[in-house]
């Protein structure tokens, strides 16, 4: 701002604040005026000074950038694994009855050492024995079955011989009558009822002359009238009779001949074929009436031997009722499956009066001095444990004890989905304390680099395929170079870089953004 506009912003103000005195000279006024307006001008060039020294507004800054660097430092990376304590002496204790499966506990031996033919469990044979009984009587029933079907099939046979032969000759005979009857008896009726109607009409012809002739006689002769009526009166009876003889004789040659003859032949005809089905039935019928009487006795003595085996395994099952013993060790109940106790048939808490299955393992006896370890091992550990590695396991319910252990065997065919059986040796000794069934803990080095470059492993990325892993390298003028890594195992919180980055490299511990630019 001009000294001539402050000076004349200044006079206003002067007016306005001191009211004008004509006593005052002119020369006084414009001193007093000049000496201010100087003092005025000299404040406002002050002013305008600092405000000319303020700087310009400074641009805003850039946030740090965060980074960490490659360091070379030793890797080692360890993997735990679960375990259980087991024998490598075990003897199962089985129920394995054959028929009998009412089992119940009437004694138990307690858990604990037991000697070699220490009684372990005994079931209760009350029922058992009377089974056996009814057995017996079923047994015998059988046998007398079985001798009956046997004279049953031998008579059967005897008859097919007999029955066999009767039917052939039944059906050789009706074969012979059948022709006989049909050669003779039908061509010889025929000539019979001829015969019949002409000797029927003779006895009337002879009757009629006979009587023709005493009538003439007696016109010639002297007989006296009372003994030629009774002579003619007999002739004529007897033409009479010739004659109805004659009239039934044709009456019976017709029925004959219209219906008798031929009902005969259907007769004939019908009672031949009806011999000719028999036979041809008893074919049929007579071997199957002897199978039936042989399978008849085949089934009788299945029976009788079904019988015979269901005694002799009741009396083996009888045999079974008591279990002793029959190595001396260390007596759990149930099944240790891998060094996993309470699994199978029998159960953790046995008592009398309970019932266990007919079939499976009720108890086991180990040898608690022979112990290892047996445990699983996931597909992702297979590459990193195998035979031979060492390690250490660790018991928590021994005080956190802790003894070298060493891998005996992996299973190349997994046990379950995704887990192999694995069996573990115990270097050291576990003293008496602990036994099969106890967890512990298995720790192995599985991997050991001196020389490893490692960097903080969140700040190494990947992309979606989880295949190609980068980081962004630090460069001097602040630009972010990506850059791909091949990383080998990851220790806490550190992975190892196998390439792509050296030991001193810096690397950004985010992705970059826009406001890194």
């Amino acid at each position: 701002m001009s000294s001539s506009v402050w000076t004349t912003l200044f006079s206003l103000v002067l007016l306005v604040a001191c009211p004008w005195d004509p006593s005052v000279t002119f020369a006084q006024d414009a001193a007093a005026e000049k000496e201010t307006v100087a003092k005025k001008e000299t404040a406002i060039e002050k002013v305008v000074d600092k405000d000319a020294e303020k700087p310009a507004a400074e641009e805003p800054k850039k946030k740090p950038v965060k980074t960490v660097e490659a360091k070379k430092q030793p890797v080692a990376v360890y993997k735990t694994i679960d375990g259980r304590l087991e024998s490598k002496q075990v003897v199962e204790i089985e129920t394995n009855f054959k028929k009998w499966t009412d089992l119940k506990i009437s004694s138990v031996a307690k858990q604990g050492q037991v000697q070699q033919g220490d009684a372990l469990i005994a079931f209760d044979t009350e029922s058992i024995d009377k089974a056996i009984v009814e057995a017996e009587f079923a047994l015998r029933s059988a046998s007398f079955a079985h001798q009956l079907a046997s004279l049953a099939a031998e008579n059967a046979s005897r008859t097919f011989e007999l029955d066999t032969t009767m039917a052939e000759l039944a059906w050789k005979n009706a074969q012979e009558d059948n022709q006989y009857y049909k050669d003779v008896d039908v061509p010889q009726r025929g000539k019979d009822l001829d015969y019949n109607e002409k000797t029927a009409g003779y006895y009337a012809e002879y009757a009629k002359d006979e009587l023709d002739q005493l009538q003439q006689m007696y016109t010639e002769d002297e007989l006296t009238e009372e003994s030629e009526a009774i002579v003619l009166k007999r002739a004529e009876r007897d033409v009479e009779s010739a004659q109805r003889w004659f009239e039934s004789s044709m009456r019976y040659i017709l029925k004959s001949r219209k219906f008798d003859h031929p009902r005969a032949d259907k007769r004939q005809a019908h009672a031949f074929n009806r011999a000719r089905m028999v036979y041809q039935k008893s074919k049929i019928t007579l071997p199957i009436t002897k199978q039936k009487a042989e399978i008849a006795l085949e089934k009788a003595a299945f029976e009788l031997e079904q019988k015979q085996t269901a005694l002799d395994e009741l009396k083996a099952d009888r045999q079974l009722m008591t279990v002793v013993a029959p190595v001396a060790g260390f007596l759990f109940y149930g099944e240790c499956d891998r060094g996993e106790w309470g699994k199978g048939v029998g159960s953790r808490d046995l008592k009398i009066d309970d019932k266990v299955k007919a079939k499976g393992v009720v108890m086991t006896i180990v040898d608690a001095t022979q112990l290892a370890v047996r445990s699983k091992v996931g597909e992702d550990d297979l590459d990193d444990i195998s035979a031979g590695m060492f390690g250490q396991a660790k018991f928590e319910s021994a005080g956190g004890k802790i003894v070298g252990v060493s891998v005996d065997s992996i299973d190349q065919v997994p046990r379950s989905e995704g887990k192999h059986d694995c069996v573990i040796s115990l270097n050291d000794d576990l003293g008496a304390s602990l036994l099969p069934g106890v967890k512990c803990k298995v720790n192995f080095k599985v991997y050991e680099n001196n020389d490893a470059i490692v960097v903080a492993k969140d700040s190494v990325f990947s992309d979606d395929d989880d295949f190609t892993h980068y980081v962004y390298v630090h460069q001097e003028d602040g630009e972010a170079v990506r850059t791909e890594v091949g990383i080998g195992r990851t220790s806490g919180k550190v992975v190892e870089v196998v390439k792509g980055l050296e030991a001193g490299d810096k690397i950004r511990k985010t992705k970059p953004t826009d406001d890194d630019k």
